[in-house]
């Protein structure tokens, strides 16, 4: 089943909740699988649904005959696949599609792949969403998570500019004053008291250390405002960790480990765009010394990012070309294959230019090497097989070959040519002789290597081959010196 228009492919066919980002029906691997409870089950017997949030795309699966729901997350970015079931609860979007956040943790759209997920140990059961609050200087976000039939609440303080949710707070009751204090009214005061009446308040600030607010003044920073310089940290910080996602899984690269992918790199430049655009100020004359110019190293990156990605969309078309130029071989290979298993020819002529089309075939596997790219696995594959074929085909014609007849058929041919090179009136004439008799001797130094790297069992059923050949090369010879004449 195609998900986000193509974006992804999840089957729960084959005892398998796989899920894949190419349309690849063959193969049961995909970027993920994990097993299903009922392994006879088909795709129509699954609920599959999705929703995507920035570079996220969120999974809801519930296989045939499961009571439970999957839940997993796909990052675009990074091409990871984690099972969060966490976000069936009551999964909410963090600002500016940084992710999204859920009783119990978190998922980062722009963090690297193994460590965008943070979880906590916390008691989550029935929890449902209830509110979430924003900070006044707009770099703080409290969402408070409810379960109303336990009585119970879950804090979870999420920092805009750092990008990092805190611990989460467990509550049986709690209040935000204007100051910022979060008074929380925790577990001790259901168990203690003055009759059983909760009397223990803990304060907790809703950021540590308490929320940063601008000096009064006329200065550039405080006419950009305290809410507008964090979403430009913040959308500049987001710029950073993109590039340095992208830097990291160059190096793994250099050991083996991949090499970014397109999404990452066209990230990193939509990051780009996206700071400058949204924040113009990062440009502005006044603000240069206290911001150090960060719009001139925003540009660099972009630049870089940009070329990157036109490199990586040559790579990938150098890619596509050589893997058509090897499939195609790949095609004529396997038809030159059969038809050299089943022909049975029947004079030399035959067998001299079907091994000159197995050699030829040979040669232009080999040229595929110097193609950019080029798999080359596939390629051995296709030499070995051609060379099975060669081997083969040899044997077949050295049997037939060492008939004392054999070359008859090619020595009158020969002789044909011979004569009409003598009485050739006009070089086009010639020409076109001598390409036919070039066509001879080629066929015949095909059987001679192939025949001559065999290994036959009766050696002198390969001598008396060779000797006919060597018969049938000094009659080309001698026709060719009579065109030369």
């Amino acid at each position: 089943m195609a998900v986000d228009g193509g974006t992804l492919y999840v089957s729960t066919v084959g005892g398998a909740l796989t899920v894949k980002t190419v349309n690849d029906t063959e193969t049961a691997e995909g970027v993920h699988s994990e097993p299903v409870e009922d392994p006879l089950q088909a795709l129509a017997d699954a609920e599959i649904a999705h929703a995507r949030v920035g570079p996220l795309v969120l999974l809801r699966v519930l296989p045939y005959n499961e009571t439970a729901h999957r839940h997993l997350v796909f990052n675009t970015r990074t091409g990871e696949v984690l099972r969060l079931d966490g976000i069936g609860q009551a999964c909410r979007r963090l600002p500016d599609d940084q992710g999204v956040v859920f009783p119990g943790g978190c998922y980062l759209a722009d963090a690297p792949a193994g460590s965008a997920a943070r979880t906590f140990e916390a008691d989550t059961e029935g929890m449902e969403f209830e509110a979430e609050v924003r900070s006044p200087n707009g770099e703080d976000v409290l969402y408070v998570f409810h379960a109303p039939s336990r009585g119970r609440s879950l804090l979870l303080p999420y920092n805009l500019i750092r990008k990092e949710a805190a611990a989460p707070i467990p509550a049986l009751g709690h209040a935000l004053f204007d100051d910022g204090t979060l008074a929380v009214l925790g577990e001790a005061a259901r168990r203690g008291g003055d009759g059983g009446a909760p009397r223990a308040a803990v304060e907790h600030p809703l950021r540590t250390p308490p929320p940063r607010r601008l000096p009064a003044g006329d200065g550039p920073l405080a006419r950009v405002g305290n809410a507008e310089l964090v979403r430009g940290i913040s959308d500049c910080l987001s710029v950073v960790r993109l590039a340095e996602g992208v830097t990291g899984w160059t190096a793994r690269g250099a050991g083996g480990g991949g090499l970014p992918t397109a999404a990452a790199l066209e990230a990193v430049t939509a990051a780009c765009a996206r700071a400058a655009d949204r924040h113009h100020w990062l440009d502005a004359p006044g603000l240069a010394e206290e911001l150090e110019g960060l719009g001139t190293p925003l540009r660099t990156l972009r630049e870089a990012a940009e070329q990157a990605v036109a490199e990586y969309a040559r790579v990938a078309e150098l890619r596509e070309r050589a893997a058509a130029a090897v499939e195609e071989t790949a095609a004529r290979t396997t038809a030159l294959v059969r038809r050299a298993r089943g022909e049975a020819p029947g004079e030399a002529a035959y067998w001299v230019a079907l091994l000159a089309e197995l050699r030829r075939a040979r040669g232009a596997v080999e040229t595929l090497r110097e193609l950019r790219h080029a798999d080359p696995g596939r390629i051995d594959a296709l030499g070995a097989e051609l060379d099975e074929a060669l081997a083969a085909t040899g044997r077949r014609a050295a049997a037939d070959l060492s008939r004392a007849d054999a070359f008859d058929g090619v020595g009158a041919a020969v002789a044909e040519l011979a004569e009409r090179a003598a009485a050739a009136p006009t070089a086009a004439e010639a020409d076109a002789l001598g390409e036919r008799i070039a066509g001879h001797a080629d066929g015949l130094g095909a059987v001679t290597e192939v025949i001559g790297s065999l290994e036959v069992g009766d050696a002198t059923v390969r001598t008396a081959v060779l000797e006919r050949i060597g018969e049938a090369t000094a009659a080309v010879n001698r026709a060719r010196a009579v065109l030369e004449g």
